[in-house]
């Protein structure tokens, strides 16, 4: 059956035609033209104004849930065990990083699933984020954290934060403060490097005409376990 005037077709894995106004186009294409999101069975329209709510929200709820999950490990567990115990910093390791591939499925779709301010300005510098995006994202990131941190406020007391700080950061005694910045900076920068490569460096290797966007789905995956090693 011919299919009738702007009803598109659902996209399948390996199909990325779609039917737009009688005419046939990739999805990039269609993405470019009409400035559109496709989707299964069509492609969703956002004003400007939305979109920038939606990423707002989106990572105002990703990174409330990120300090609560992995600094809410943190604290849970501070009062049952050494810190300098590898099985606690373990822990603590991989409640982070499973924290962020599991926040990066979820919101990807939206803003790209930054998390991390850092990472935004990194996005930003490398003119794959656009400034006024990037503002209301940090924005965002930042009113997230302080919720986030108000919920754990609200559920440990000072007697049971082993931490001290709700699981802050802070410097360990055994390092000067120019170690512990040398070490967050190479390890902020091995995180930036797997986003890129992963997550924004157009590949053409597999799959050319889905101009796949680095190893595609499987994004979030490598960048937990990069914020699982940085710790």
């Amino acid at each position: 059956m011919e299919e009738t005037k702007n009803e598109p077709r659902t996209l399948g894995p390996r199909d990325s035609n779609i039917s737009v106004d009688g005419k046939k186009m990739s999805a990039l294409e269609v993405e470019q033209t009409y400035d559109g999101i496709p989707v299964a069975g069509g492609i969703v329209k956002l004003s400007k104004t939305v979109t920038l709510l939606n990423k707002f929200g989106a990572e105002f709820l990703g990174m409330m849930f990120f300090v609560m999950v992995g600094c809410g490990t943190a604290v849970s567990t501070s009062k049952t065990t050494d810190f300098n115990a590898s099985s606690w910093v373990l822990t603590v390791a991989f409640a982070f990083g499973l924290g962020i591939t599991t926040l990066a499925y979820t919101i990807g779709h939206i803003t790209g699933a930054h998390i991390n301010c850092a990472v935004t300005f990194g996005l930003v510098i490398a003119g794959v984020c656009p400034i006024i995006d990037a503002l209301v994202i940090f924005a965002g990131q930042i009113i997230g954290a302080i919720v986030g941190a108000a919920v754990l406020a609200g559920i440990f007391n000072k007697s049971n934060d082993g931490t001290g700080a709700l699981g802050a950061n802070q410097v360990s005694p055994n390092f000067g403060k120019g170690s512990a910045f040398l070490g967050e900076a190479f390890m902020t920068a091995m995180l930036m490097f797997v986003v890129n490569e992963t997550a924004v460096r157009k590949r053409l290797d597999y799959m050319p005409n889905n101009k796949l966007t680095g190893v595609g789905f499987n994004a979030p995956i490598a960048i937990g376990f990069a914020v699982f090693l940085a710790h």
